[in-house]
């Protein structure tokens, strides 16, 4: 059988028509559909790769069974522009597929639905995060207007999906339910770590050092809390502690080098760039004390529960599926620095972080990939059974 999978997500292109992705979607992101799909045609955003785009920081996403139909940006008002032609080209794929996987909330993968309903196509969702707190935090006053609208249109679209596929245990199903067959299964892929993980984590906690290093993983974009966190470091700046904040995540960071600047506080902050997704990634949360999750929209974070499975102490907003993840004691209001600050400092201590590391690091076990992957794997055997009948 063969799925589309449709979202908004960007690849880069190389001269050889091979595709990367900047960590979300590499190959063996594919492998769990190709558990019960013979193969998967790929719609979503494309950007070729030029000077400015380091590709050993890429994560190849092309392999054995897996093509790519690139559309063009339709998520702006210029790109409304592009619609009709994407329209073309996603009904010239779904023709030649038996079922759709959307990831929502996206613009492609809602047109791609629309496609879908008019041939009659199987389709299922994957509901990865909340539209309304991604477009009411964006940067653009625009943002604001069109997030209840974003927002309404996803929830009647999630409504009436027969399959729908959630990464939290219970926000967005309260936010987006759905009348269809439903499980919570977060899209992270954490394979069990060696059993010396948390051992090295609490000798390092015990050891302690002269500095504490902060660590923060997502785009540079507002919705990670980016601001968030350096006005924390400024708000802890009268306090006797040397404190570093280690940002891991592409995008443009001259802006926020400014406000770091602006606060005093640029020599506490380092953009560490884009890192392939894994073992790389896992080696530079090691090096961290304290991971934070500022965020002020999300969906179940990733990058959260690959820090919790390296027995990392964690603070994070109260934003979606954050305290699904957290306990109450390491959370704090999405954009309140102060409260941050408070929480930073009350983790400088050692028996906090002891007790956070081996709780974390326990919880994060329900997120393995083995655990995971029998859940999600029956799902999508469902939906193909389902499809295979339509």
């Amino acid at each position: 059988m063969r799925v589309a999978f449709a979202h908004d997500h960007m690849f880069y292109i190389d001269e050889n028509l091979n595709f990367y992705s900047s960590g979300k979607l590499p190959y063996k992101a594919w492998e769990r559909y190709l558990k019960v799909f013979d193969e998967v045609v790929v719609i979503s955003r494309f950007k070729k790769i030029d000077n400015a785009v380091n590709i050993s920081n890429l994560n190849l996403s092309s392999g054995e069974n897996i093509k790519f139909r690139p559309v063009s940006n339709i998520n702006s008002l210029k790109g409304m522009f592009n619609r009709k032609k994407a329209r073309e080209i996603i009904t010239n794929t779904l023709q030649s597929c038996d079922a759709l996987i959307a990831r929502l909330p996206s613009e492609i993968g809602l047109l791609s639905i629309n496609v879908a309903k008019e041939l009659k196509l199987p389709y299922a969702i994957e509901m990865v995060a909340d539209p309304f707190d991604a477009l009411w935090y964006h940067e653009r006053f625009i943002g604001k207007l069109y997030a209840p609208i974003m927002s309404y249109r996803v929830k009647r679209t999630v409504k009436d999906c027969r399959f729908v596929l959630y990464v939290t245990r219970e926000y967005l199903q309260m936010k987006y339910p759905t009348n269809g067959y439903n499980v919570s299964c977060s899209n992270v892929e954490i394979d069990p770590p060696s059993t010396d993980v948390l051992d090295t984590r609490m000798r390092k906690i015990e050891e302690g050092k002269s500095q504490i290093v902060i660590g923060l993983i997502g785009s540079l974009s507002k919705h990670k809390g980016i601001d968030t966190a350096i006005k924390a470091l400024r708000y802890i700046e009268k306090e006797p502690f040397d404190i570093k904040l280690r940002i891991l995540g592409n995008g443009n960071f001259e802006k926020w080098k400014r406000l770091a600047k602006e606060l005093g506080v640029e020599r506490k902050v380092v953009f560490d760039g884009v890192l392939p997704s894994g073992e790389a990634v896992f080696n530079w949360l090691d090096q961290i004390d304290l991971y934070i999750q500022p965020s002020l929209t999300e969906g179940l974070p990733r990058a959260l529960i690959e820090a919790m499975s390296r027995g990392c102490p964690a603070i994070g907003s109260t934003v979606a599926g954050i305290p699904e993840l957290l306990e109450q004691d390491c959370l704090h209001a999405p954009k309140n620095y102060k409260e941050l600050g408070k929480l930073i400092l009350n983790a400088l201590n050692k028996d906090w972080m002891k007790q956070k590391a081996q709780r974390n690091f326990n919880f994060a076990k329900e997120y393995y990939k083995d655990v995971l992957e029998k859940k999600r794997t029956e799902f999508w055997k469902s939906f193909r059974e389902f499809s295979s009948n339509k």
